[in-house]
């Protein structure tokens, strides 16, 4: 074995020569996130009456500038911040376009000459609230008298703070229009100003209500606590494994009091009661069911060791790459809305323009309560400790399902394995939903071969919350049993794995029938797309295991020609064939697999230190490398976290825009536009249960960079990137550019 870890020391060092040279051949960052330098315009006319032409710029730097307008070009320099800028347009026909030229980024508009009639000018506007929950609706009024069509740009003020500055068309002449802003406040009370030029034009005051604190909850969690209590003491089950009982037994009983009560309309005090009746039951079998402790105190050690220090890392990375990453942006977005509306049964009015929220609720369910439990009304100022916290219980139970190897070295070594595989480090740090149910399914295969009966009721319940916040541990949960049993085939087990199985399954339905009836059964638009069938072929396949692949292939080799694990091992080689050629969502199903084959294989092995110590060097390789991929590309921002490439634009939409307006973008930005830049998107990733023809007119909008599949569906903002290629719609004002990103206003 030494000769063989020798080889795949050379391997080592080959693979991490190949890894550098491709990191540098797509540019990736390498933890150098560049600054972004944004240009966008403020205000500008559409019609231009007398000979100058007068608009309002930002830039984000001090730039040597060019002005190109009516066949001729004229120097401007831009300081950083606003610019006011004048040009002639003497030698100007009826239409003109202007273009604004910064270095690598530009804006534009067009605008059309008319006569001058009115000697004096006037912009008034009056507003009146309307209060849903946290919601604030301002319905504006406004009368205006202007020589020119000209966007126009108002500042919203709450508490003297600006949140919001939307930009509106005016026509020339004498007009009366009106516009609706929504605005979401915390709890108190709020004055609420509109001002223009710096002129206050109107203003009023507004009182949200306080949802009341949760005392069911917190009643709850006493009873939970009080079921961990017993089970410790009276099932002889360890303190670790109590505590991580407790965990999941309150996050439950907070997802079914929000699911019952407030979704379903049952009784408030028909989970308390259920817990009251999980204590009684307790109590009365007392002593009639004893097993020894299955998790010894050395293993627990281990455990809470190895959950520490992946949480340390976990929470470096979300430190050192910020907080929006374009794939939990989603998650994020609705936890706020069901905390605010109460309940996840709302209408998302942002996803696909507006339709129901459909995904499994669990997460928003749990996340939401605990946040009001903290006396927070704003999901993001928890955010972060909440994550961790469901990080460091993901990690302890992770390893726990290593408890039967017999040496530290085999637990290590599997855990490790799973651990930063690169698909796990990135949902454990950006996707609190997917560690939340993995970690509700690590609870019940713990608890799923003890012989009380009530520990196997616990099984059921928490596979049933796994199942109702992701539905794909359906599918890793004969997995994990699979490799647990240590690819033995055991009748016995696999009958109580399925019959758990299933009473989980059909109790989910608690959570999943309210969606059917109201949405029908799951489809998904576009599968191959984004959904459970997209691929990213052999390439997709070596960034999600990185450095583990001479790992895989050693473990598949060695698995074969051993005879008790050839059924193993080729089902280990099927699922790589099956992730790499028809679906990237395979690949915890390989993790599965690796991670328990692998100690098996090479437990004596592994007591070498030599041997242990070239292993190593691969986990730390691959922990080494994934901050490269988290960083992503200069530009590219879909790899884990999104750089201010792609932030900022999302920024600008948010502040400047109104936000009745719609938006067309890259279907894979469009979670990052919905919470950050706070507006309804055509579509945005999210296929399950999505209206077809919004995804392919989008796609097709971004993939053609034409504006004809947009049609119908009255969209006013457009967002285009350079990803892959460049991408313009040269007939549309161009009002925002960072170079990568540019946004358009429809027409």
């Amino acid at each position: 074995m030494k000769k063989i870890a020798a080889i795949l020391f050379i391997v080592f060092i080959l693979a991490w020569v190949n890894q550098v040279e491709k990191m540098n051949w797509v540019s990736f960052n390498w933890f150098d996130i560049p600054n972004t330098e944004e240009l966008y315009l403020i205000e500008y006319p559409k019609n231009v009456s007398g000979n100058v032409l007068h608009f309002e710029v930002y830039s984000s730097k001090n730039y040597p500038c060019s002005v190109y307008i009516c066949n001729a070009t004229v120097d401007k320099a831009l300081t950083s911040g606003y610019n006011s800028v004048e040009v002639g347009m003497s030698g100007c026909g009826r239409d003109a376009q202007t273009v604004l030229s910064c270095g690598e980024s530009q804006v534009r508009f067009y605008s059309h000459r008319i006569n001058r009639s009115f000697s004096d000018e006037s912009l008034d506007a009056k507003f009146d609230t309307a209060v849903n929950k946290r919601v604030v609706e301002l319905y504006i009024d406004f009368s205006s008298r202007l020589n020119d069509a000209a966007y126009k740009n108002f500042e919203v003020r709450v508490d003297e703070n600006t949140v919001l500055r939307p930009t509106y068309l005016f026509q020339n002449g004498t007009t009366e229009s009106s516009r609706t802003e929504e605005l979401s406040l915390e709890p108190g009370q709020h004055t609420i100003e509109l001002s223009y030029a710096g002129k206050t034009l109107d203003a009023k005051s507004v009182f949200i209500e306080a949802p009341p604190f949760p005392y069911i909850d917190l009643l709850n969690i006493i009873l939970s606590l009080a079921i961990a209590l017993l089970i410790y003491k009276l099932y002889s089950t360890d303190w670790l494994s109590s505590s991580l009982l407790f965990f999941g037994a309150s996050f439950s009983a907070l997802a079914m009091q929000l699911q019952l009560h407030n979704n379903l309309g049952f009784s408030e005090w028909l989970v308390p009661l259920l817990l009251v009746l999980g204590v009684l039951s307790l109590w009365k079998f007392k002593g009639k069911q004893t097993a020894a402790q299955d998790v010894p105190k050395a293993v627990r050690k281990e455990a809470i060791i190895f959950g520490v220090v992946f949480t340390i890392i976990i929470a470096a990375l979300v430190l050192r790459f910020g907080p929006v990453d374009w794939w939990g942006a989603y998650y994020y977005r609705n936890v706020q809305t069901a905390l605010e509306q109460g309940n996840t049964l709302f209408y998302d009015p942002l996803s696909y323009l507006g339709r129901n929220f459909t995904y499994p609720p669990v997460f928003f369910q749990i996340a939401s309560q605990v946040a009001l439990l903290l006396g927070q009304y704003n999901y993001e100022s928890i955010r972060l400790p909440f994550h961790l916290l469901v990080v460091f219980v993901y990690a302890v139970s992770l390893y726990l399902l290593f408890r039967r190897f017999k040496t530290w070295q085999q637990r290590l070594a599997g855990a490790s394995i799973f651990a930063t595989h690169a698909f796990v480090m990135i949902f454990s740090a950006t996707v609190t939903l997917h560690v939340l149910a993995y970690s509700f399914m690590n609870l019940s295969l713990l608890f799923l071969e003890r012989k009380e009966t009530m520990l196997k009721i616990l099984s059921v319940v928490f596979l049933t919350f796994a199942i109702s916040a992701h539905p794909t541990t359906i599918l890793l949960f004969p997995v994990y049993v699979y490799a647990m049993g240590l690819f033995r085939i055991d009748w016995k087990r696999i009958k109580n794995a399925a019959l758990t199985l299933f009473l989980a399954s059909v109790l989910s339905l608690i959570f999943y029938l309210p969606i059917f009836v109201m949405n029908g059964l799951p489809y998904e638009t576009a599968p191959t797309l984004w959904g459970y069938f997209v691929s990213y072929g052999f390439i997709g396949l070596v960034y999600d295991l990185q450095f583990l692949i001479p790992i895989a292939l050693i473990t598949a080799l060695f698995g074969v020609i051993r005879k008790p694990l050839q059924l193993a091992a080729l089902l280990l080689v099927l699922a790589v064939l099956v992730n790499a050629l028809v679906a990237f969502r395979i690949n915890l199903i390989i993790t599965i697999m690796l991670s328990f084959m692998f100690p098996l294989i090479f437990g004596e092995e592994l007591k070498d230190s030599f041997v242990l110590s070239i292993f190593f060097l691969f986990i730390l390789a691959n922990l080494l490398f994934m901050p490269v991929l988290f960083s992503g590309t200069t530009t590219w921002c879909e790899w884990v976290y999104a750089n201010d490439m792609c932030v900022k634009p999302m920024q600008f939409i948010d502040k400047f825009t109104s936000t009745s307006d719609s938006v067309a973008i890259n279907p894979e930005y469009g979670h990052i536009e919905t919470y950050v830049g706070q507006r309804k998107v055509l579509a945005d990733l999210y296929v399950e249960y999505a209206p077809s023809d919004k995804f392919y007119a989008e796609y097709n909008f971004y993939t053609n960079s034409d504006m004809a599949y947009l049609q119908g569906y009255n969209i006013s903002l457009m967002v285009l990137d350079d990803n892959g290629r460049l991408r313009d719609l040269p007939y549309s004002d161009r009002i925002y550019d960072n170079s990568y990103i540019h946004i358009y206003r429809g027409s």
